[in-house]
């Protein structure tokens, strides 16, 4: 929670147009990465939206929580198509079962294109949506995601 409040803060000027509210979950064809995030998103010009959301996600059986910044551009009304670029912040910290005094903290970050369509059916949204994750994990640092997000609007 205390994540989405900062994304609130840092976003707020650029929300006084809010449109609403997402959950979403997102996941690669092997099964191996899992994004689930809770967002807002709100509008900075008539087609340009920005959207905030904390999120985790698993990477090489470890789970990650941060934040999620993106901007798209939108085409449409009810079915809407967008594209757009996004950015990651995020954390894991690895506790040692043995001595549990010893934390290991890791910090991982990248940026994603988006595409998504939404549909639009009075205050509700449902929408498809791609990433392609490009991370400074030193292993596998691109990750290809498909997912779902069901939005509320005010």
């Amino acid at each position: 929670m205390k994540q989405l409040l900062i994304i609130c803060l840092i976003l707020w000027p650029c929300l006084s147009n809010a449109k609403g509210a997402y959950l979403g979950g997102l996941k690669n064809d092997a099964g191996k990465t899992f994004v689930g995030e809770y967002g807002i998103y709100g509008n900075y010009k008539p087609d340009v939206l920005l959207h905030g959301s904390i999120m985790a996600f698993k990477l090489k059986d470890e789970q990650y929580d941060g934040i999620n910044v993106s901007a798209s551009m939108s085409f449409g009304n009810t079915f809407q198509s967008y594209f757009g670029l996004g950015g990651l912040l995020s954390i894991h910290e690895g506790c040692n079962e043995v001595d549990e005094g010893f934390c290991n903290t890791k910090f991982t970050f990248g940026v994603y294109p988006e595409i998504g369509l939404n549909v639009f059916l009075k205050n509700i949204s449902i929408g498809i949506y791609g990433r392609y994750y490009i991370m400074n994990d030193n292993e596998v640092d691109e990750y290809k995601v498909y997912g779902l997000k069901v939005g509320y609007g005010i």
